[in-house]
């Protein structure tokens, strides 16, 4: 895959994650994990505590169909109010930043398309630019105001360098 590609970005991703790649022996549901992993790719926004509640909320914009309920709602159960829901998350309070959600949620809906529909085709857009794929799907910017230490990140890897977004 060319360097600056969709799934370049993907493949990059999951490395510096430390995430098993799908089809690999145990790794979380693939069902979920696989499309909520390229709205990661997508959004530019990382494996943090702060980045999983982000990307949740930009899939809630982007994916309407139990938005709130299939993907807010445990995120904030799980590290804003501290409550675990599965082993893999933990959990932790206080993570909520209404201003950075808002913000995610704006992003996510005006997103047209959705990683998590039955019709999007990953293998159609592997070998696209990123950017070129952000712009077709109407991703908004976004840049990142810091980035998170190694140890706030739920894979085994240091946080990947901020997605070009």
């Amino acid at each position: 895959m060319p360097p600056g590609s969709f799934g370049h970005e993907l493949t990059r991703f999951y490395a510096v994650s430390g995430f098993s790649f799908p089809g690999e022996p145990d790794p979380p549901t693939e069902q979920f994990t696989t499309p909520h992993d390229f709205a990661h790719v997508l959004s530019g926004y990382d494996t943090s505590v702060q980045g999983e509640l982000l990307v949740s909320t930009f899939t809630a914009g982007m994916h309407h169909l139990e938005g709130l309920a299939g993907h807010i709602l445990p995120v904030m159960v799980i590290w804003q109010l501290g409550i675990p829901l599965t082993e893999l998350a933990g959990s932790t309070t206080g993570a909520l930043d209404a201003r950075k959600q808002w913000v995610a949620w704006t992003r996510g809906d005006a997103t047209t398309a959705d990683t998590f529909s039955s019709g999007w085709d990953f293998w159609a857009h592997v070998d696209k630019p990123l950017e070129e794929l952000r712009a077709a799907m109407g991703v908004p910017r976004w840049t990142r105001p810091t980035r998170p230490t190694a140890s706030t990140h739920l894979g085994t890897a240091p946080a990947p360098e901020r997605l070009s977004a």
